[in-house]
């Protein structure tokens, strides 16, 4: 049997989010963050990730001009697709597309018992910072990236 390939596809801008995108991304949220509000999809860029034909992730970009950044929104991998990768070709296409749209800064956040997501993150450049205030999770690690 041959190897799967993983893919990484945008699926939604800010201005464009279908229903069934909307509604692929929710059912992804709910199972991967089970306990968790769903983050909001809308206004917002979205990337699914393909492994062979199966869904296996997603990942979101969300500007906050107010920040002067972008920002790495919710980021999930299925467990059949961990290890490969995934999420550091989710950090890379995102990056893309921020420098495209002209930030040079790049901001996210993970919990701190989420040390996978944050040496992900370190590995990619990134680097911890103390936020003035808890914009995101109270407890936990802040990172950002100059681009």
């Amino acid at each position: 049997m041959g190897k799967k390939s993983v893919r990484v596809r945008r699926v939604a801008t800010p201005d464009h989010l279908t229903d069934d995108i909307k509604e692929q991304l929710n059912s992804l949220d709910k199972e991967l963050f089970e306990g968790s509000p769903v983050f909001p999809k809308h206004g917002s860029y979205w990337w699914l990730v393909y492994y062979g034909d199966d869904v296996v992730g997603f990942g979101g970009l969300t500007y906050y001009p107010e920040l002067k950044s972008a920002f790495l929104s919710r980021v999930g991998v299925l467990p059949i697709a961990r290890g490969l990768g995934i999420q550091k070709k989710l950090i890379k296409a995102r990056e893309r597309q921020a420098v495209k749209d002209g930030y040079d800064r790049i901001i996210s956040y993970t919990s701190r018992d989420n040390v996978v997501s944050a040496n992900n993150l370190i590995a990619c450049g990134y680097k911890l910072y103390t936020p003035k205030w808890d914009w995101g999770i109270k407890w936990g690690f802040y990172l950002e990236k100059k681009i």
